[in-house]
């Protein structure tokens, strides 16, 4: 009886087990999870004789319900062709260990975010570009125009407010800058008012409109551009002169990184460059281009499918007008002087920029933001699409689910 009594497995062996990760990074939540297990330095003597207390079964034994029962006790290795954990541990810990990793293996939030950036030309010095009126003493905002003309007014008590960009902020231009950006929210019949103005108006250019899906606390990066190529160095050896060319990124981006507070608020960390290339400057036998970059950094707070506007990002642009006479401006010699006009136009412009976050909860809001992007879409096979009563094409639905809304289920 006694050596039956001693014959019994060792609670407290160490054992294999896998925890299948569903959602999660298996490689990110392997770290935590061995930054969260690792003792302490082993110079820490009460440390030392807790471990020793708790392994061989004084007060803080095994069974207990101390989390630092864990502390150095398991080993992790990650799978992550099965995005699968192995867990090494006495078994008696293992659940305590499995409850840690099912809490933190929950489905990652999303976020769509639709994005129009803007360009508002102001042709005449008494053309303001985009302007909203705000009452000083509470901060809300009560009118919104464009070169002078009016596109509405709103009462103050739908809550409308307005922010001043300040601290956290990053401006950087090196020329054409001439004005502080600044930001305010619309509602959804506000921003609607604001963009059929826009499609009216002879003054403004859109840009891009994207719309993108990003994970919460995930960057989504949009650039639009070319890369230019510039001289870089010239050097001359033996009176033959070289030079060197190199590549840079022209052109558009924008990076948003979503924060979901709630149900109902979102925080976009934003960051918006426009970059452009000035008239070359001769150099040599070669020509070194001026590089202008207009670039802003914010963070603010929106309401769920409420629009965040951007704005105050003003430079100076000159284009270059050539009238010529069909024919004769290719006569040599006259045809370049007599029968063409080159003119310098110079204008002002502002940059704006239209963020909406849409904050994706479940299947519905996934197939509205799915529903969006086919309204958008130029496909007319796309359009034809009845996403609400499952009509998706063969190739997206399963054999036997024909009924789904949600392709593949």
């Amino acid at each position: 009886e006694l050596i039956d009594e001693l014959d019994v497995p060792n609670e407290r062996a160490g054992k294999t087990q896998v925890i299948k990760v569903d959602n999660a990074d298996v490689t990110s939540l392997k770290k935590t999870l061995e930054d969260l297990f690792k003792p302490e330095e082993q110079n820490n003597t009460n440390r030392s004789l807790f471990f020793f207390d708790d392994f061989f079964g004084g007060n803080g034994g095994a069974g207990g319900d101390s989390f630092s029962n864990l502390i150095g006790k398991v080993r992790i290795q990650a799978d992550t062709r099965t995005s699968s954990l192995l867990v090494v541990t006495p078994e008696v810990y293992f659940p305590a260990v499995q409850h840690i990793v099912e809490t933190l293996d929950v489905p990652t939030k999303q976020v769509m975010l639709k994005v129009l950036i803007a360009e508002i030309t102001r042709r005449n010095q008494r053309d303001l570009g985009f302007q909203w009126g705000v009452d000083p003493d509470t901060g809300e905002v009560g009118q919104i125009s464009i070169n002078n003309t009016e596109i509405f007014n709103f009462d103050n008590d739908r809550g409308d407010t307005y922010s001043p960009l300040t601290s956290p902020i990053d401006l950087i231009t090196t020329g054409g800058f001439t004005d502080a950006a600044q930001f305010f929210t619309l509602n959804q019949t506000q921003f609607g008012t604001v963009i059929n103005f826009l499609q009216s108006c002879q003054d403004v250019a859109v840009k891009q409109s994207p719309m993108i899906i990003a994970a919460d606390n995930e960057r989504a990066y949009i650039k639009v551009g070319q890369r230019t190529p510039f001289v870089s160095d010239i050097s001359a050896v033996g009176g033959q002169v070289n030079s060197s060319v190199e590549y840079q990124d022209i052109g558009l981006s924008l990076e948003v990184t979503p924060k979901i507070n709630s149900e109902t608020t979102v925080t976009l960390s934003i960051k918006l460059t426009d970059g452009a290339i000035d008239p070359t400057i001769p150099l040599l036998s070669g020509v070194a281009a001026t590089f202008t970059d207009r670039e802003i950094e914010t963070s603010p707070i929106v309401q769920n499918r409420n629009t965040v506007v951007l704005g105050g990002v003003i430079f100076d642009r000159e284009n270059e007008i050539i009238d010529e006479v069909p024919f004769l401006h290719r006569l040599p010699v006259v045809g370049d002087k007599v029968f063409t006009n080159r003119a310098k136009n110079k204008e002002t412009v502002e940059l704006i920029t239209f963020i909406t976050p849409y904050i994706l909860n479940d299947e519905e809001d996934a197939t509205m933001a799915t529903e969006m992007v086919r309204q958008k879409s130029n496909d007319q096979d796309l359009k034809r699409i009845d996403l609400k009563n499952g009509d998706w094409p063969v190739e997206y639905v399963e054999e036997g689910d024909s009924g789904s809304a949600w392709p593949g289920r």
